[in-house]
């Protein structure tokens, strides 16, 4: 597998800091800072093929967007 450099790189809200290590798979992982604030380790090919896109932040916001009705809780 061919080493991909994604430092610096913006994925959704996820910004790319460094690598962290190899997986025994052969993957490499990434220490990422989300737009939120917190801080994620993620596989890189999430990153490339748009799996992952945030910390979770994103996927709780849709949540709350879906069960509000009418703007009320």
């Amino acid at each position: 597998m061919k080493f991909i450099d994604l430092s610096g790189g913006r994925f959704g809200r996820l910004v790319v800091a460094s690598v962290v290590r190899k997986t025994t798979a052969g993957k490499y992982l990434w220490r990422c800072l989300c737009d939120c604030g917190e801080r994620a380790l993620v596989d890189g090919g999430h990153l490339r093929s748009g799996h992952t896109k945030s910390c979770g932040c994103l996927n709780l916001e849709r949540i709350i967007a879906r069960v509000t009705v009418h703007g009320h809780s």
